[in-house]
């Protein structure tokens, strides 16, 4: 199996993309990068490292849920190696006519769909998905996997399953800067990870030459599972003052789904505000980890141990304090 010459990368702009984009862009030789958007001006903006690699970056305008388009893409500059991520409400149909539009374009060779962190592919693990896991979009990305692991597929496929990011932090520094206080935690132990992590396993199941990664799920996060007072404590420790653990209940649960619907208009809004009620209310029955085996997977792929989040904490509030 040959290095890619040509990727095409979904959601470029996104927490991942904003990694991936440069960490490709300094391979030797350079690849070249697909980079749909639906505003190239924008694209640019985001992403500095663009501008630096211009003759090797084509930023095409357009919609990844029209699968004609998104094939002419990858006939018309040769892709070999594409990455799939997405999300959002009709995240199932853009990833299905996704793998159609990819299975029919000969040059592609390896697919790399970024999922989310659990057994979606054994007929255990899938049933338990669907008993256990509510959320549409964690329920999409169990479908993508069965159908990537039946479905009529020559290319190579890996399949990366990501847990809580660290950067999900971030949505928090006004409750933890200005209230003291840390919202949304969990009694239960959570793995988590960082998006550099993320972006170094993707680059690496792309360039791999072996075919070790191919038909594999690698999940990806801290082996070091964290309660909600251990976040609290990091935190507090990290700003040198005191930081207040919020605990998640059915009735906070409630609660935020109706913020949210007040806040984020449309269709998009009511399926982000219960899907982040049924999230809520799974992490009060139940943590989120991975084996030791999946564990060792990822050390395999990464190259290295991932990220700790006490270092990102640490770093981060640096950052916040010097504000």
């Amino acid at each position: 199996m040959s290095l890619p010459k040509s990727i095409l990368i979904t959601s470029a702009s996104g927490k991942i993309g904003r990694h991936l984009v440069p960490l490709l862009l300094a391979q030797s030789p350079q690849p070249t990068l697909v980079l749909p958007t639906r505003n190239a001006e924008n694209l640019k903006s985001a992403l500095p490292s663009i501008s630096k690699a211009e003759q090797n970056v084509v930023l095409p305008e357009g919609s990844v849920k029209d699968p004609l388009w998104v094939e002419s893409l990858l006939k018309d500059n040769k892709v070999d190696t594409v990455f799939l991520c997405l999300t959002g409400i009709d995240e199932m149909s853009t990833a299905l006519l996704c793998l159609d539009a990819i299975r029919r374009v000969p040059t592609v060779k390896n697919l790399i769909y970024l999922s989310s962190i659990g057994d979606f592919t054994s007929e255990t693990g899938f049933k338990e998905a669907v008993r256990t896991r509510p959320i549409p979009r964690q329920l999409a990305k169990a479908v993508v996997e069965q159908r990537l692991l039946h479905g009529p597929f020559e290319f190579k496929w890996t399949v990366l399953g990501p847990t809580v990011f660290f950067a999900n932090d971030y949505m928090q520094k006004t409750n933890i800067m200005a209230k003291g206080e840390l919202a949304g935690l969990s009694p239960h132990g959570i793995s988590r990870i960082a998006l550099s992590d993320i972006a170094i396993a993707a680059r690496n199941a792309m360039y791999d030459t072996t075919g070790t990664w191919h038909r594999k799920k690698v999940q990806l996060g801290t082996k070091k599972l964290y309660t909600g007072a251990e976040f609290a404590e990091i935190w507090s420790k990290a700003l040198g003052k005191p930081v207040k653990g919020v605990y998640i209940t059915p009735e906070g649960a409630a609660e935020a789904e109706q913020l949210l619907r007040r806040v984020i208009p449309g269709d998009a809004g009511l399926d982000l505000a219960r899907s982040q009620r049924l999230l809520f209310e799974s992490l009060l029955a139940s943590g989120i980890s991975m084996t030791d085996a999946e564990y060792q997977d990822q050390i395999k792929l990464l190259g290295k141990e991932p990220d700790r989040f006490e270092s990102w904490v640490e770093e981060t509030a640096r950052i916040w304090l010097q504000e």
